[in-house]
């Protein structure tokens, strides 16, 4: 799991609510084959589950993704929420920097 060290402002799914705080990123799967694809979900600090989606990439977004062999599963995790780093970055406005394992 990734957790932001920046307050971010995120919807909650279905409620008319902004959750703002710290925010978890956790990934459930990812599937390779034969299209990738990630489930994942974002949580309040306290773990409360907020919003849930999948991601979906193309061929050209995995094999940059892929960029980086995946040698063991511990590379693997650190290639996959390097990835969910960048797309949360971008989605909250805020740095790749801005987050730490947890």
């Amino acid at each position: 799991m990734i957790k932001t060290t920046v307050e971010v402002n995120c919807p909650v799914r279905n409620k008319v609510e902004i959750y703002t705080g710290e925010l978890i990123g956790k990934l459930y799967n990812v599937v390779m084959y034969p299209s990738v694809s990630a489930n994942w979900e974002y949580q309040k600090a306290d773990g409360t589950p907020i919003m849930s989606g999948t991601l979906f990439l193309t061929n050209e977004q995995a094999d940059a993704l892929l960029a980086t062999p995946i040698t063991s599963m511990a590379v693997a995790e650190q290639v996959f929420y390097g990835a969910m780093k960048v797309e949360m970055a971008s989605t909250f406005g805020i740095s790749v920097n801005d987050f730490v394992n947890v």
